[in-house]
């Protein structure tokens, strides 16, 4: 795995019972990660984000969602 989906993971995790937050921090993969990345993607287009924040995050969410559609749960 890459430091960088885990580095994504930890950017946009929703906190310490997160399956983004287990990503982050110990690598481990947890059934719901994928929805919570789909999630945070769809938060990040919903307009409370100025259009740089978008331009940054959107491949690197992409990556995550990527990395998390490839992984078996």
């Amino acid at each position: 795995m890459s430091i960088g989906i885990r580095g994504v993971a930890a950017d946009w995790h929703g906190g310490q019972s997160s399956p983004l937050y287990a990503l982050a921090s110990t690598g481990t993969v947890l059934p719901n990660a994928l929805t919570e990345a789909r999630d945070c993607l769809a938060l990040l287009n919903a307009g409370q984000y100025t259009s740089d924040d978008i331009t940054r995050e959107t491949p690197r969410l992409n990556a995550l969602i990527a990395y998390l559609e490839q992984v078996p749960t």
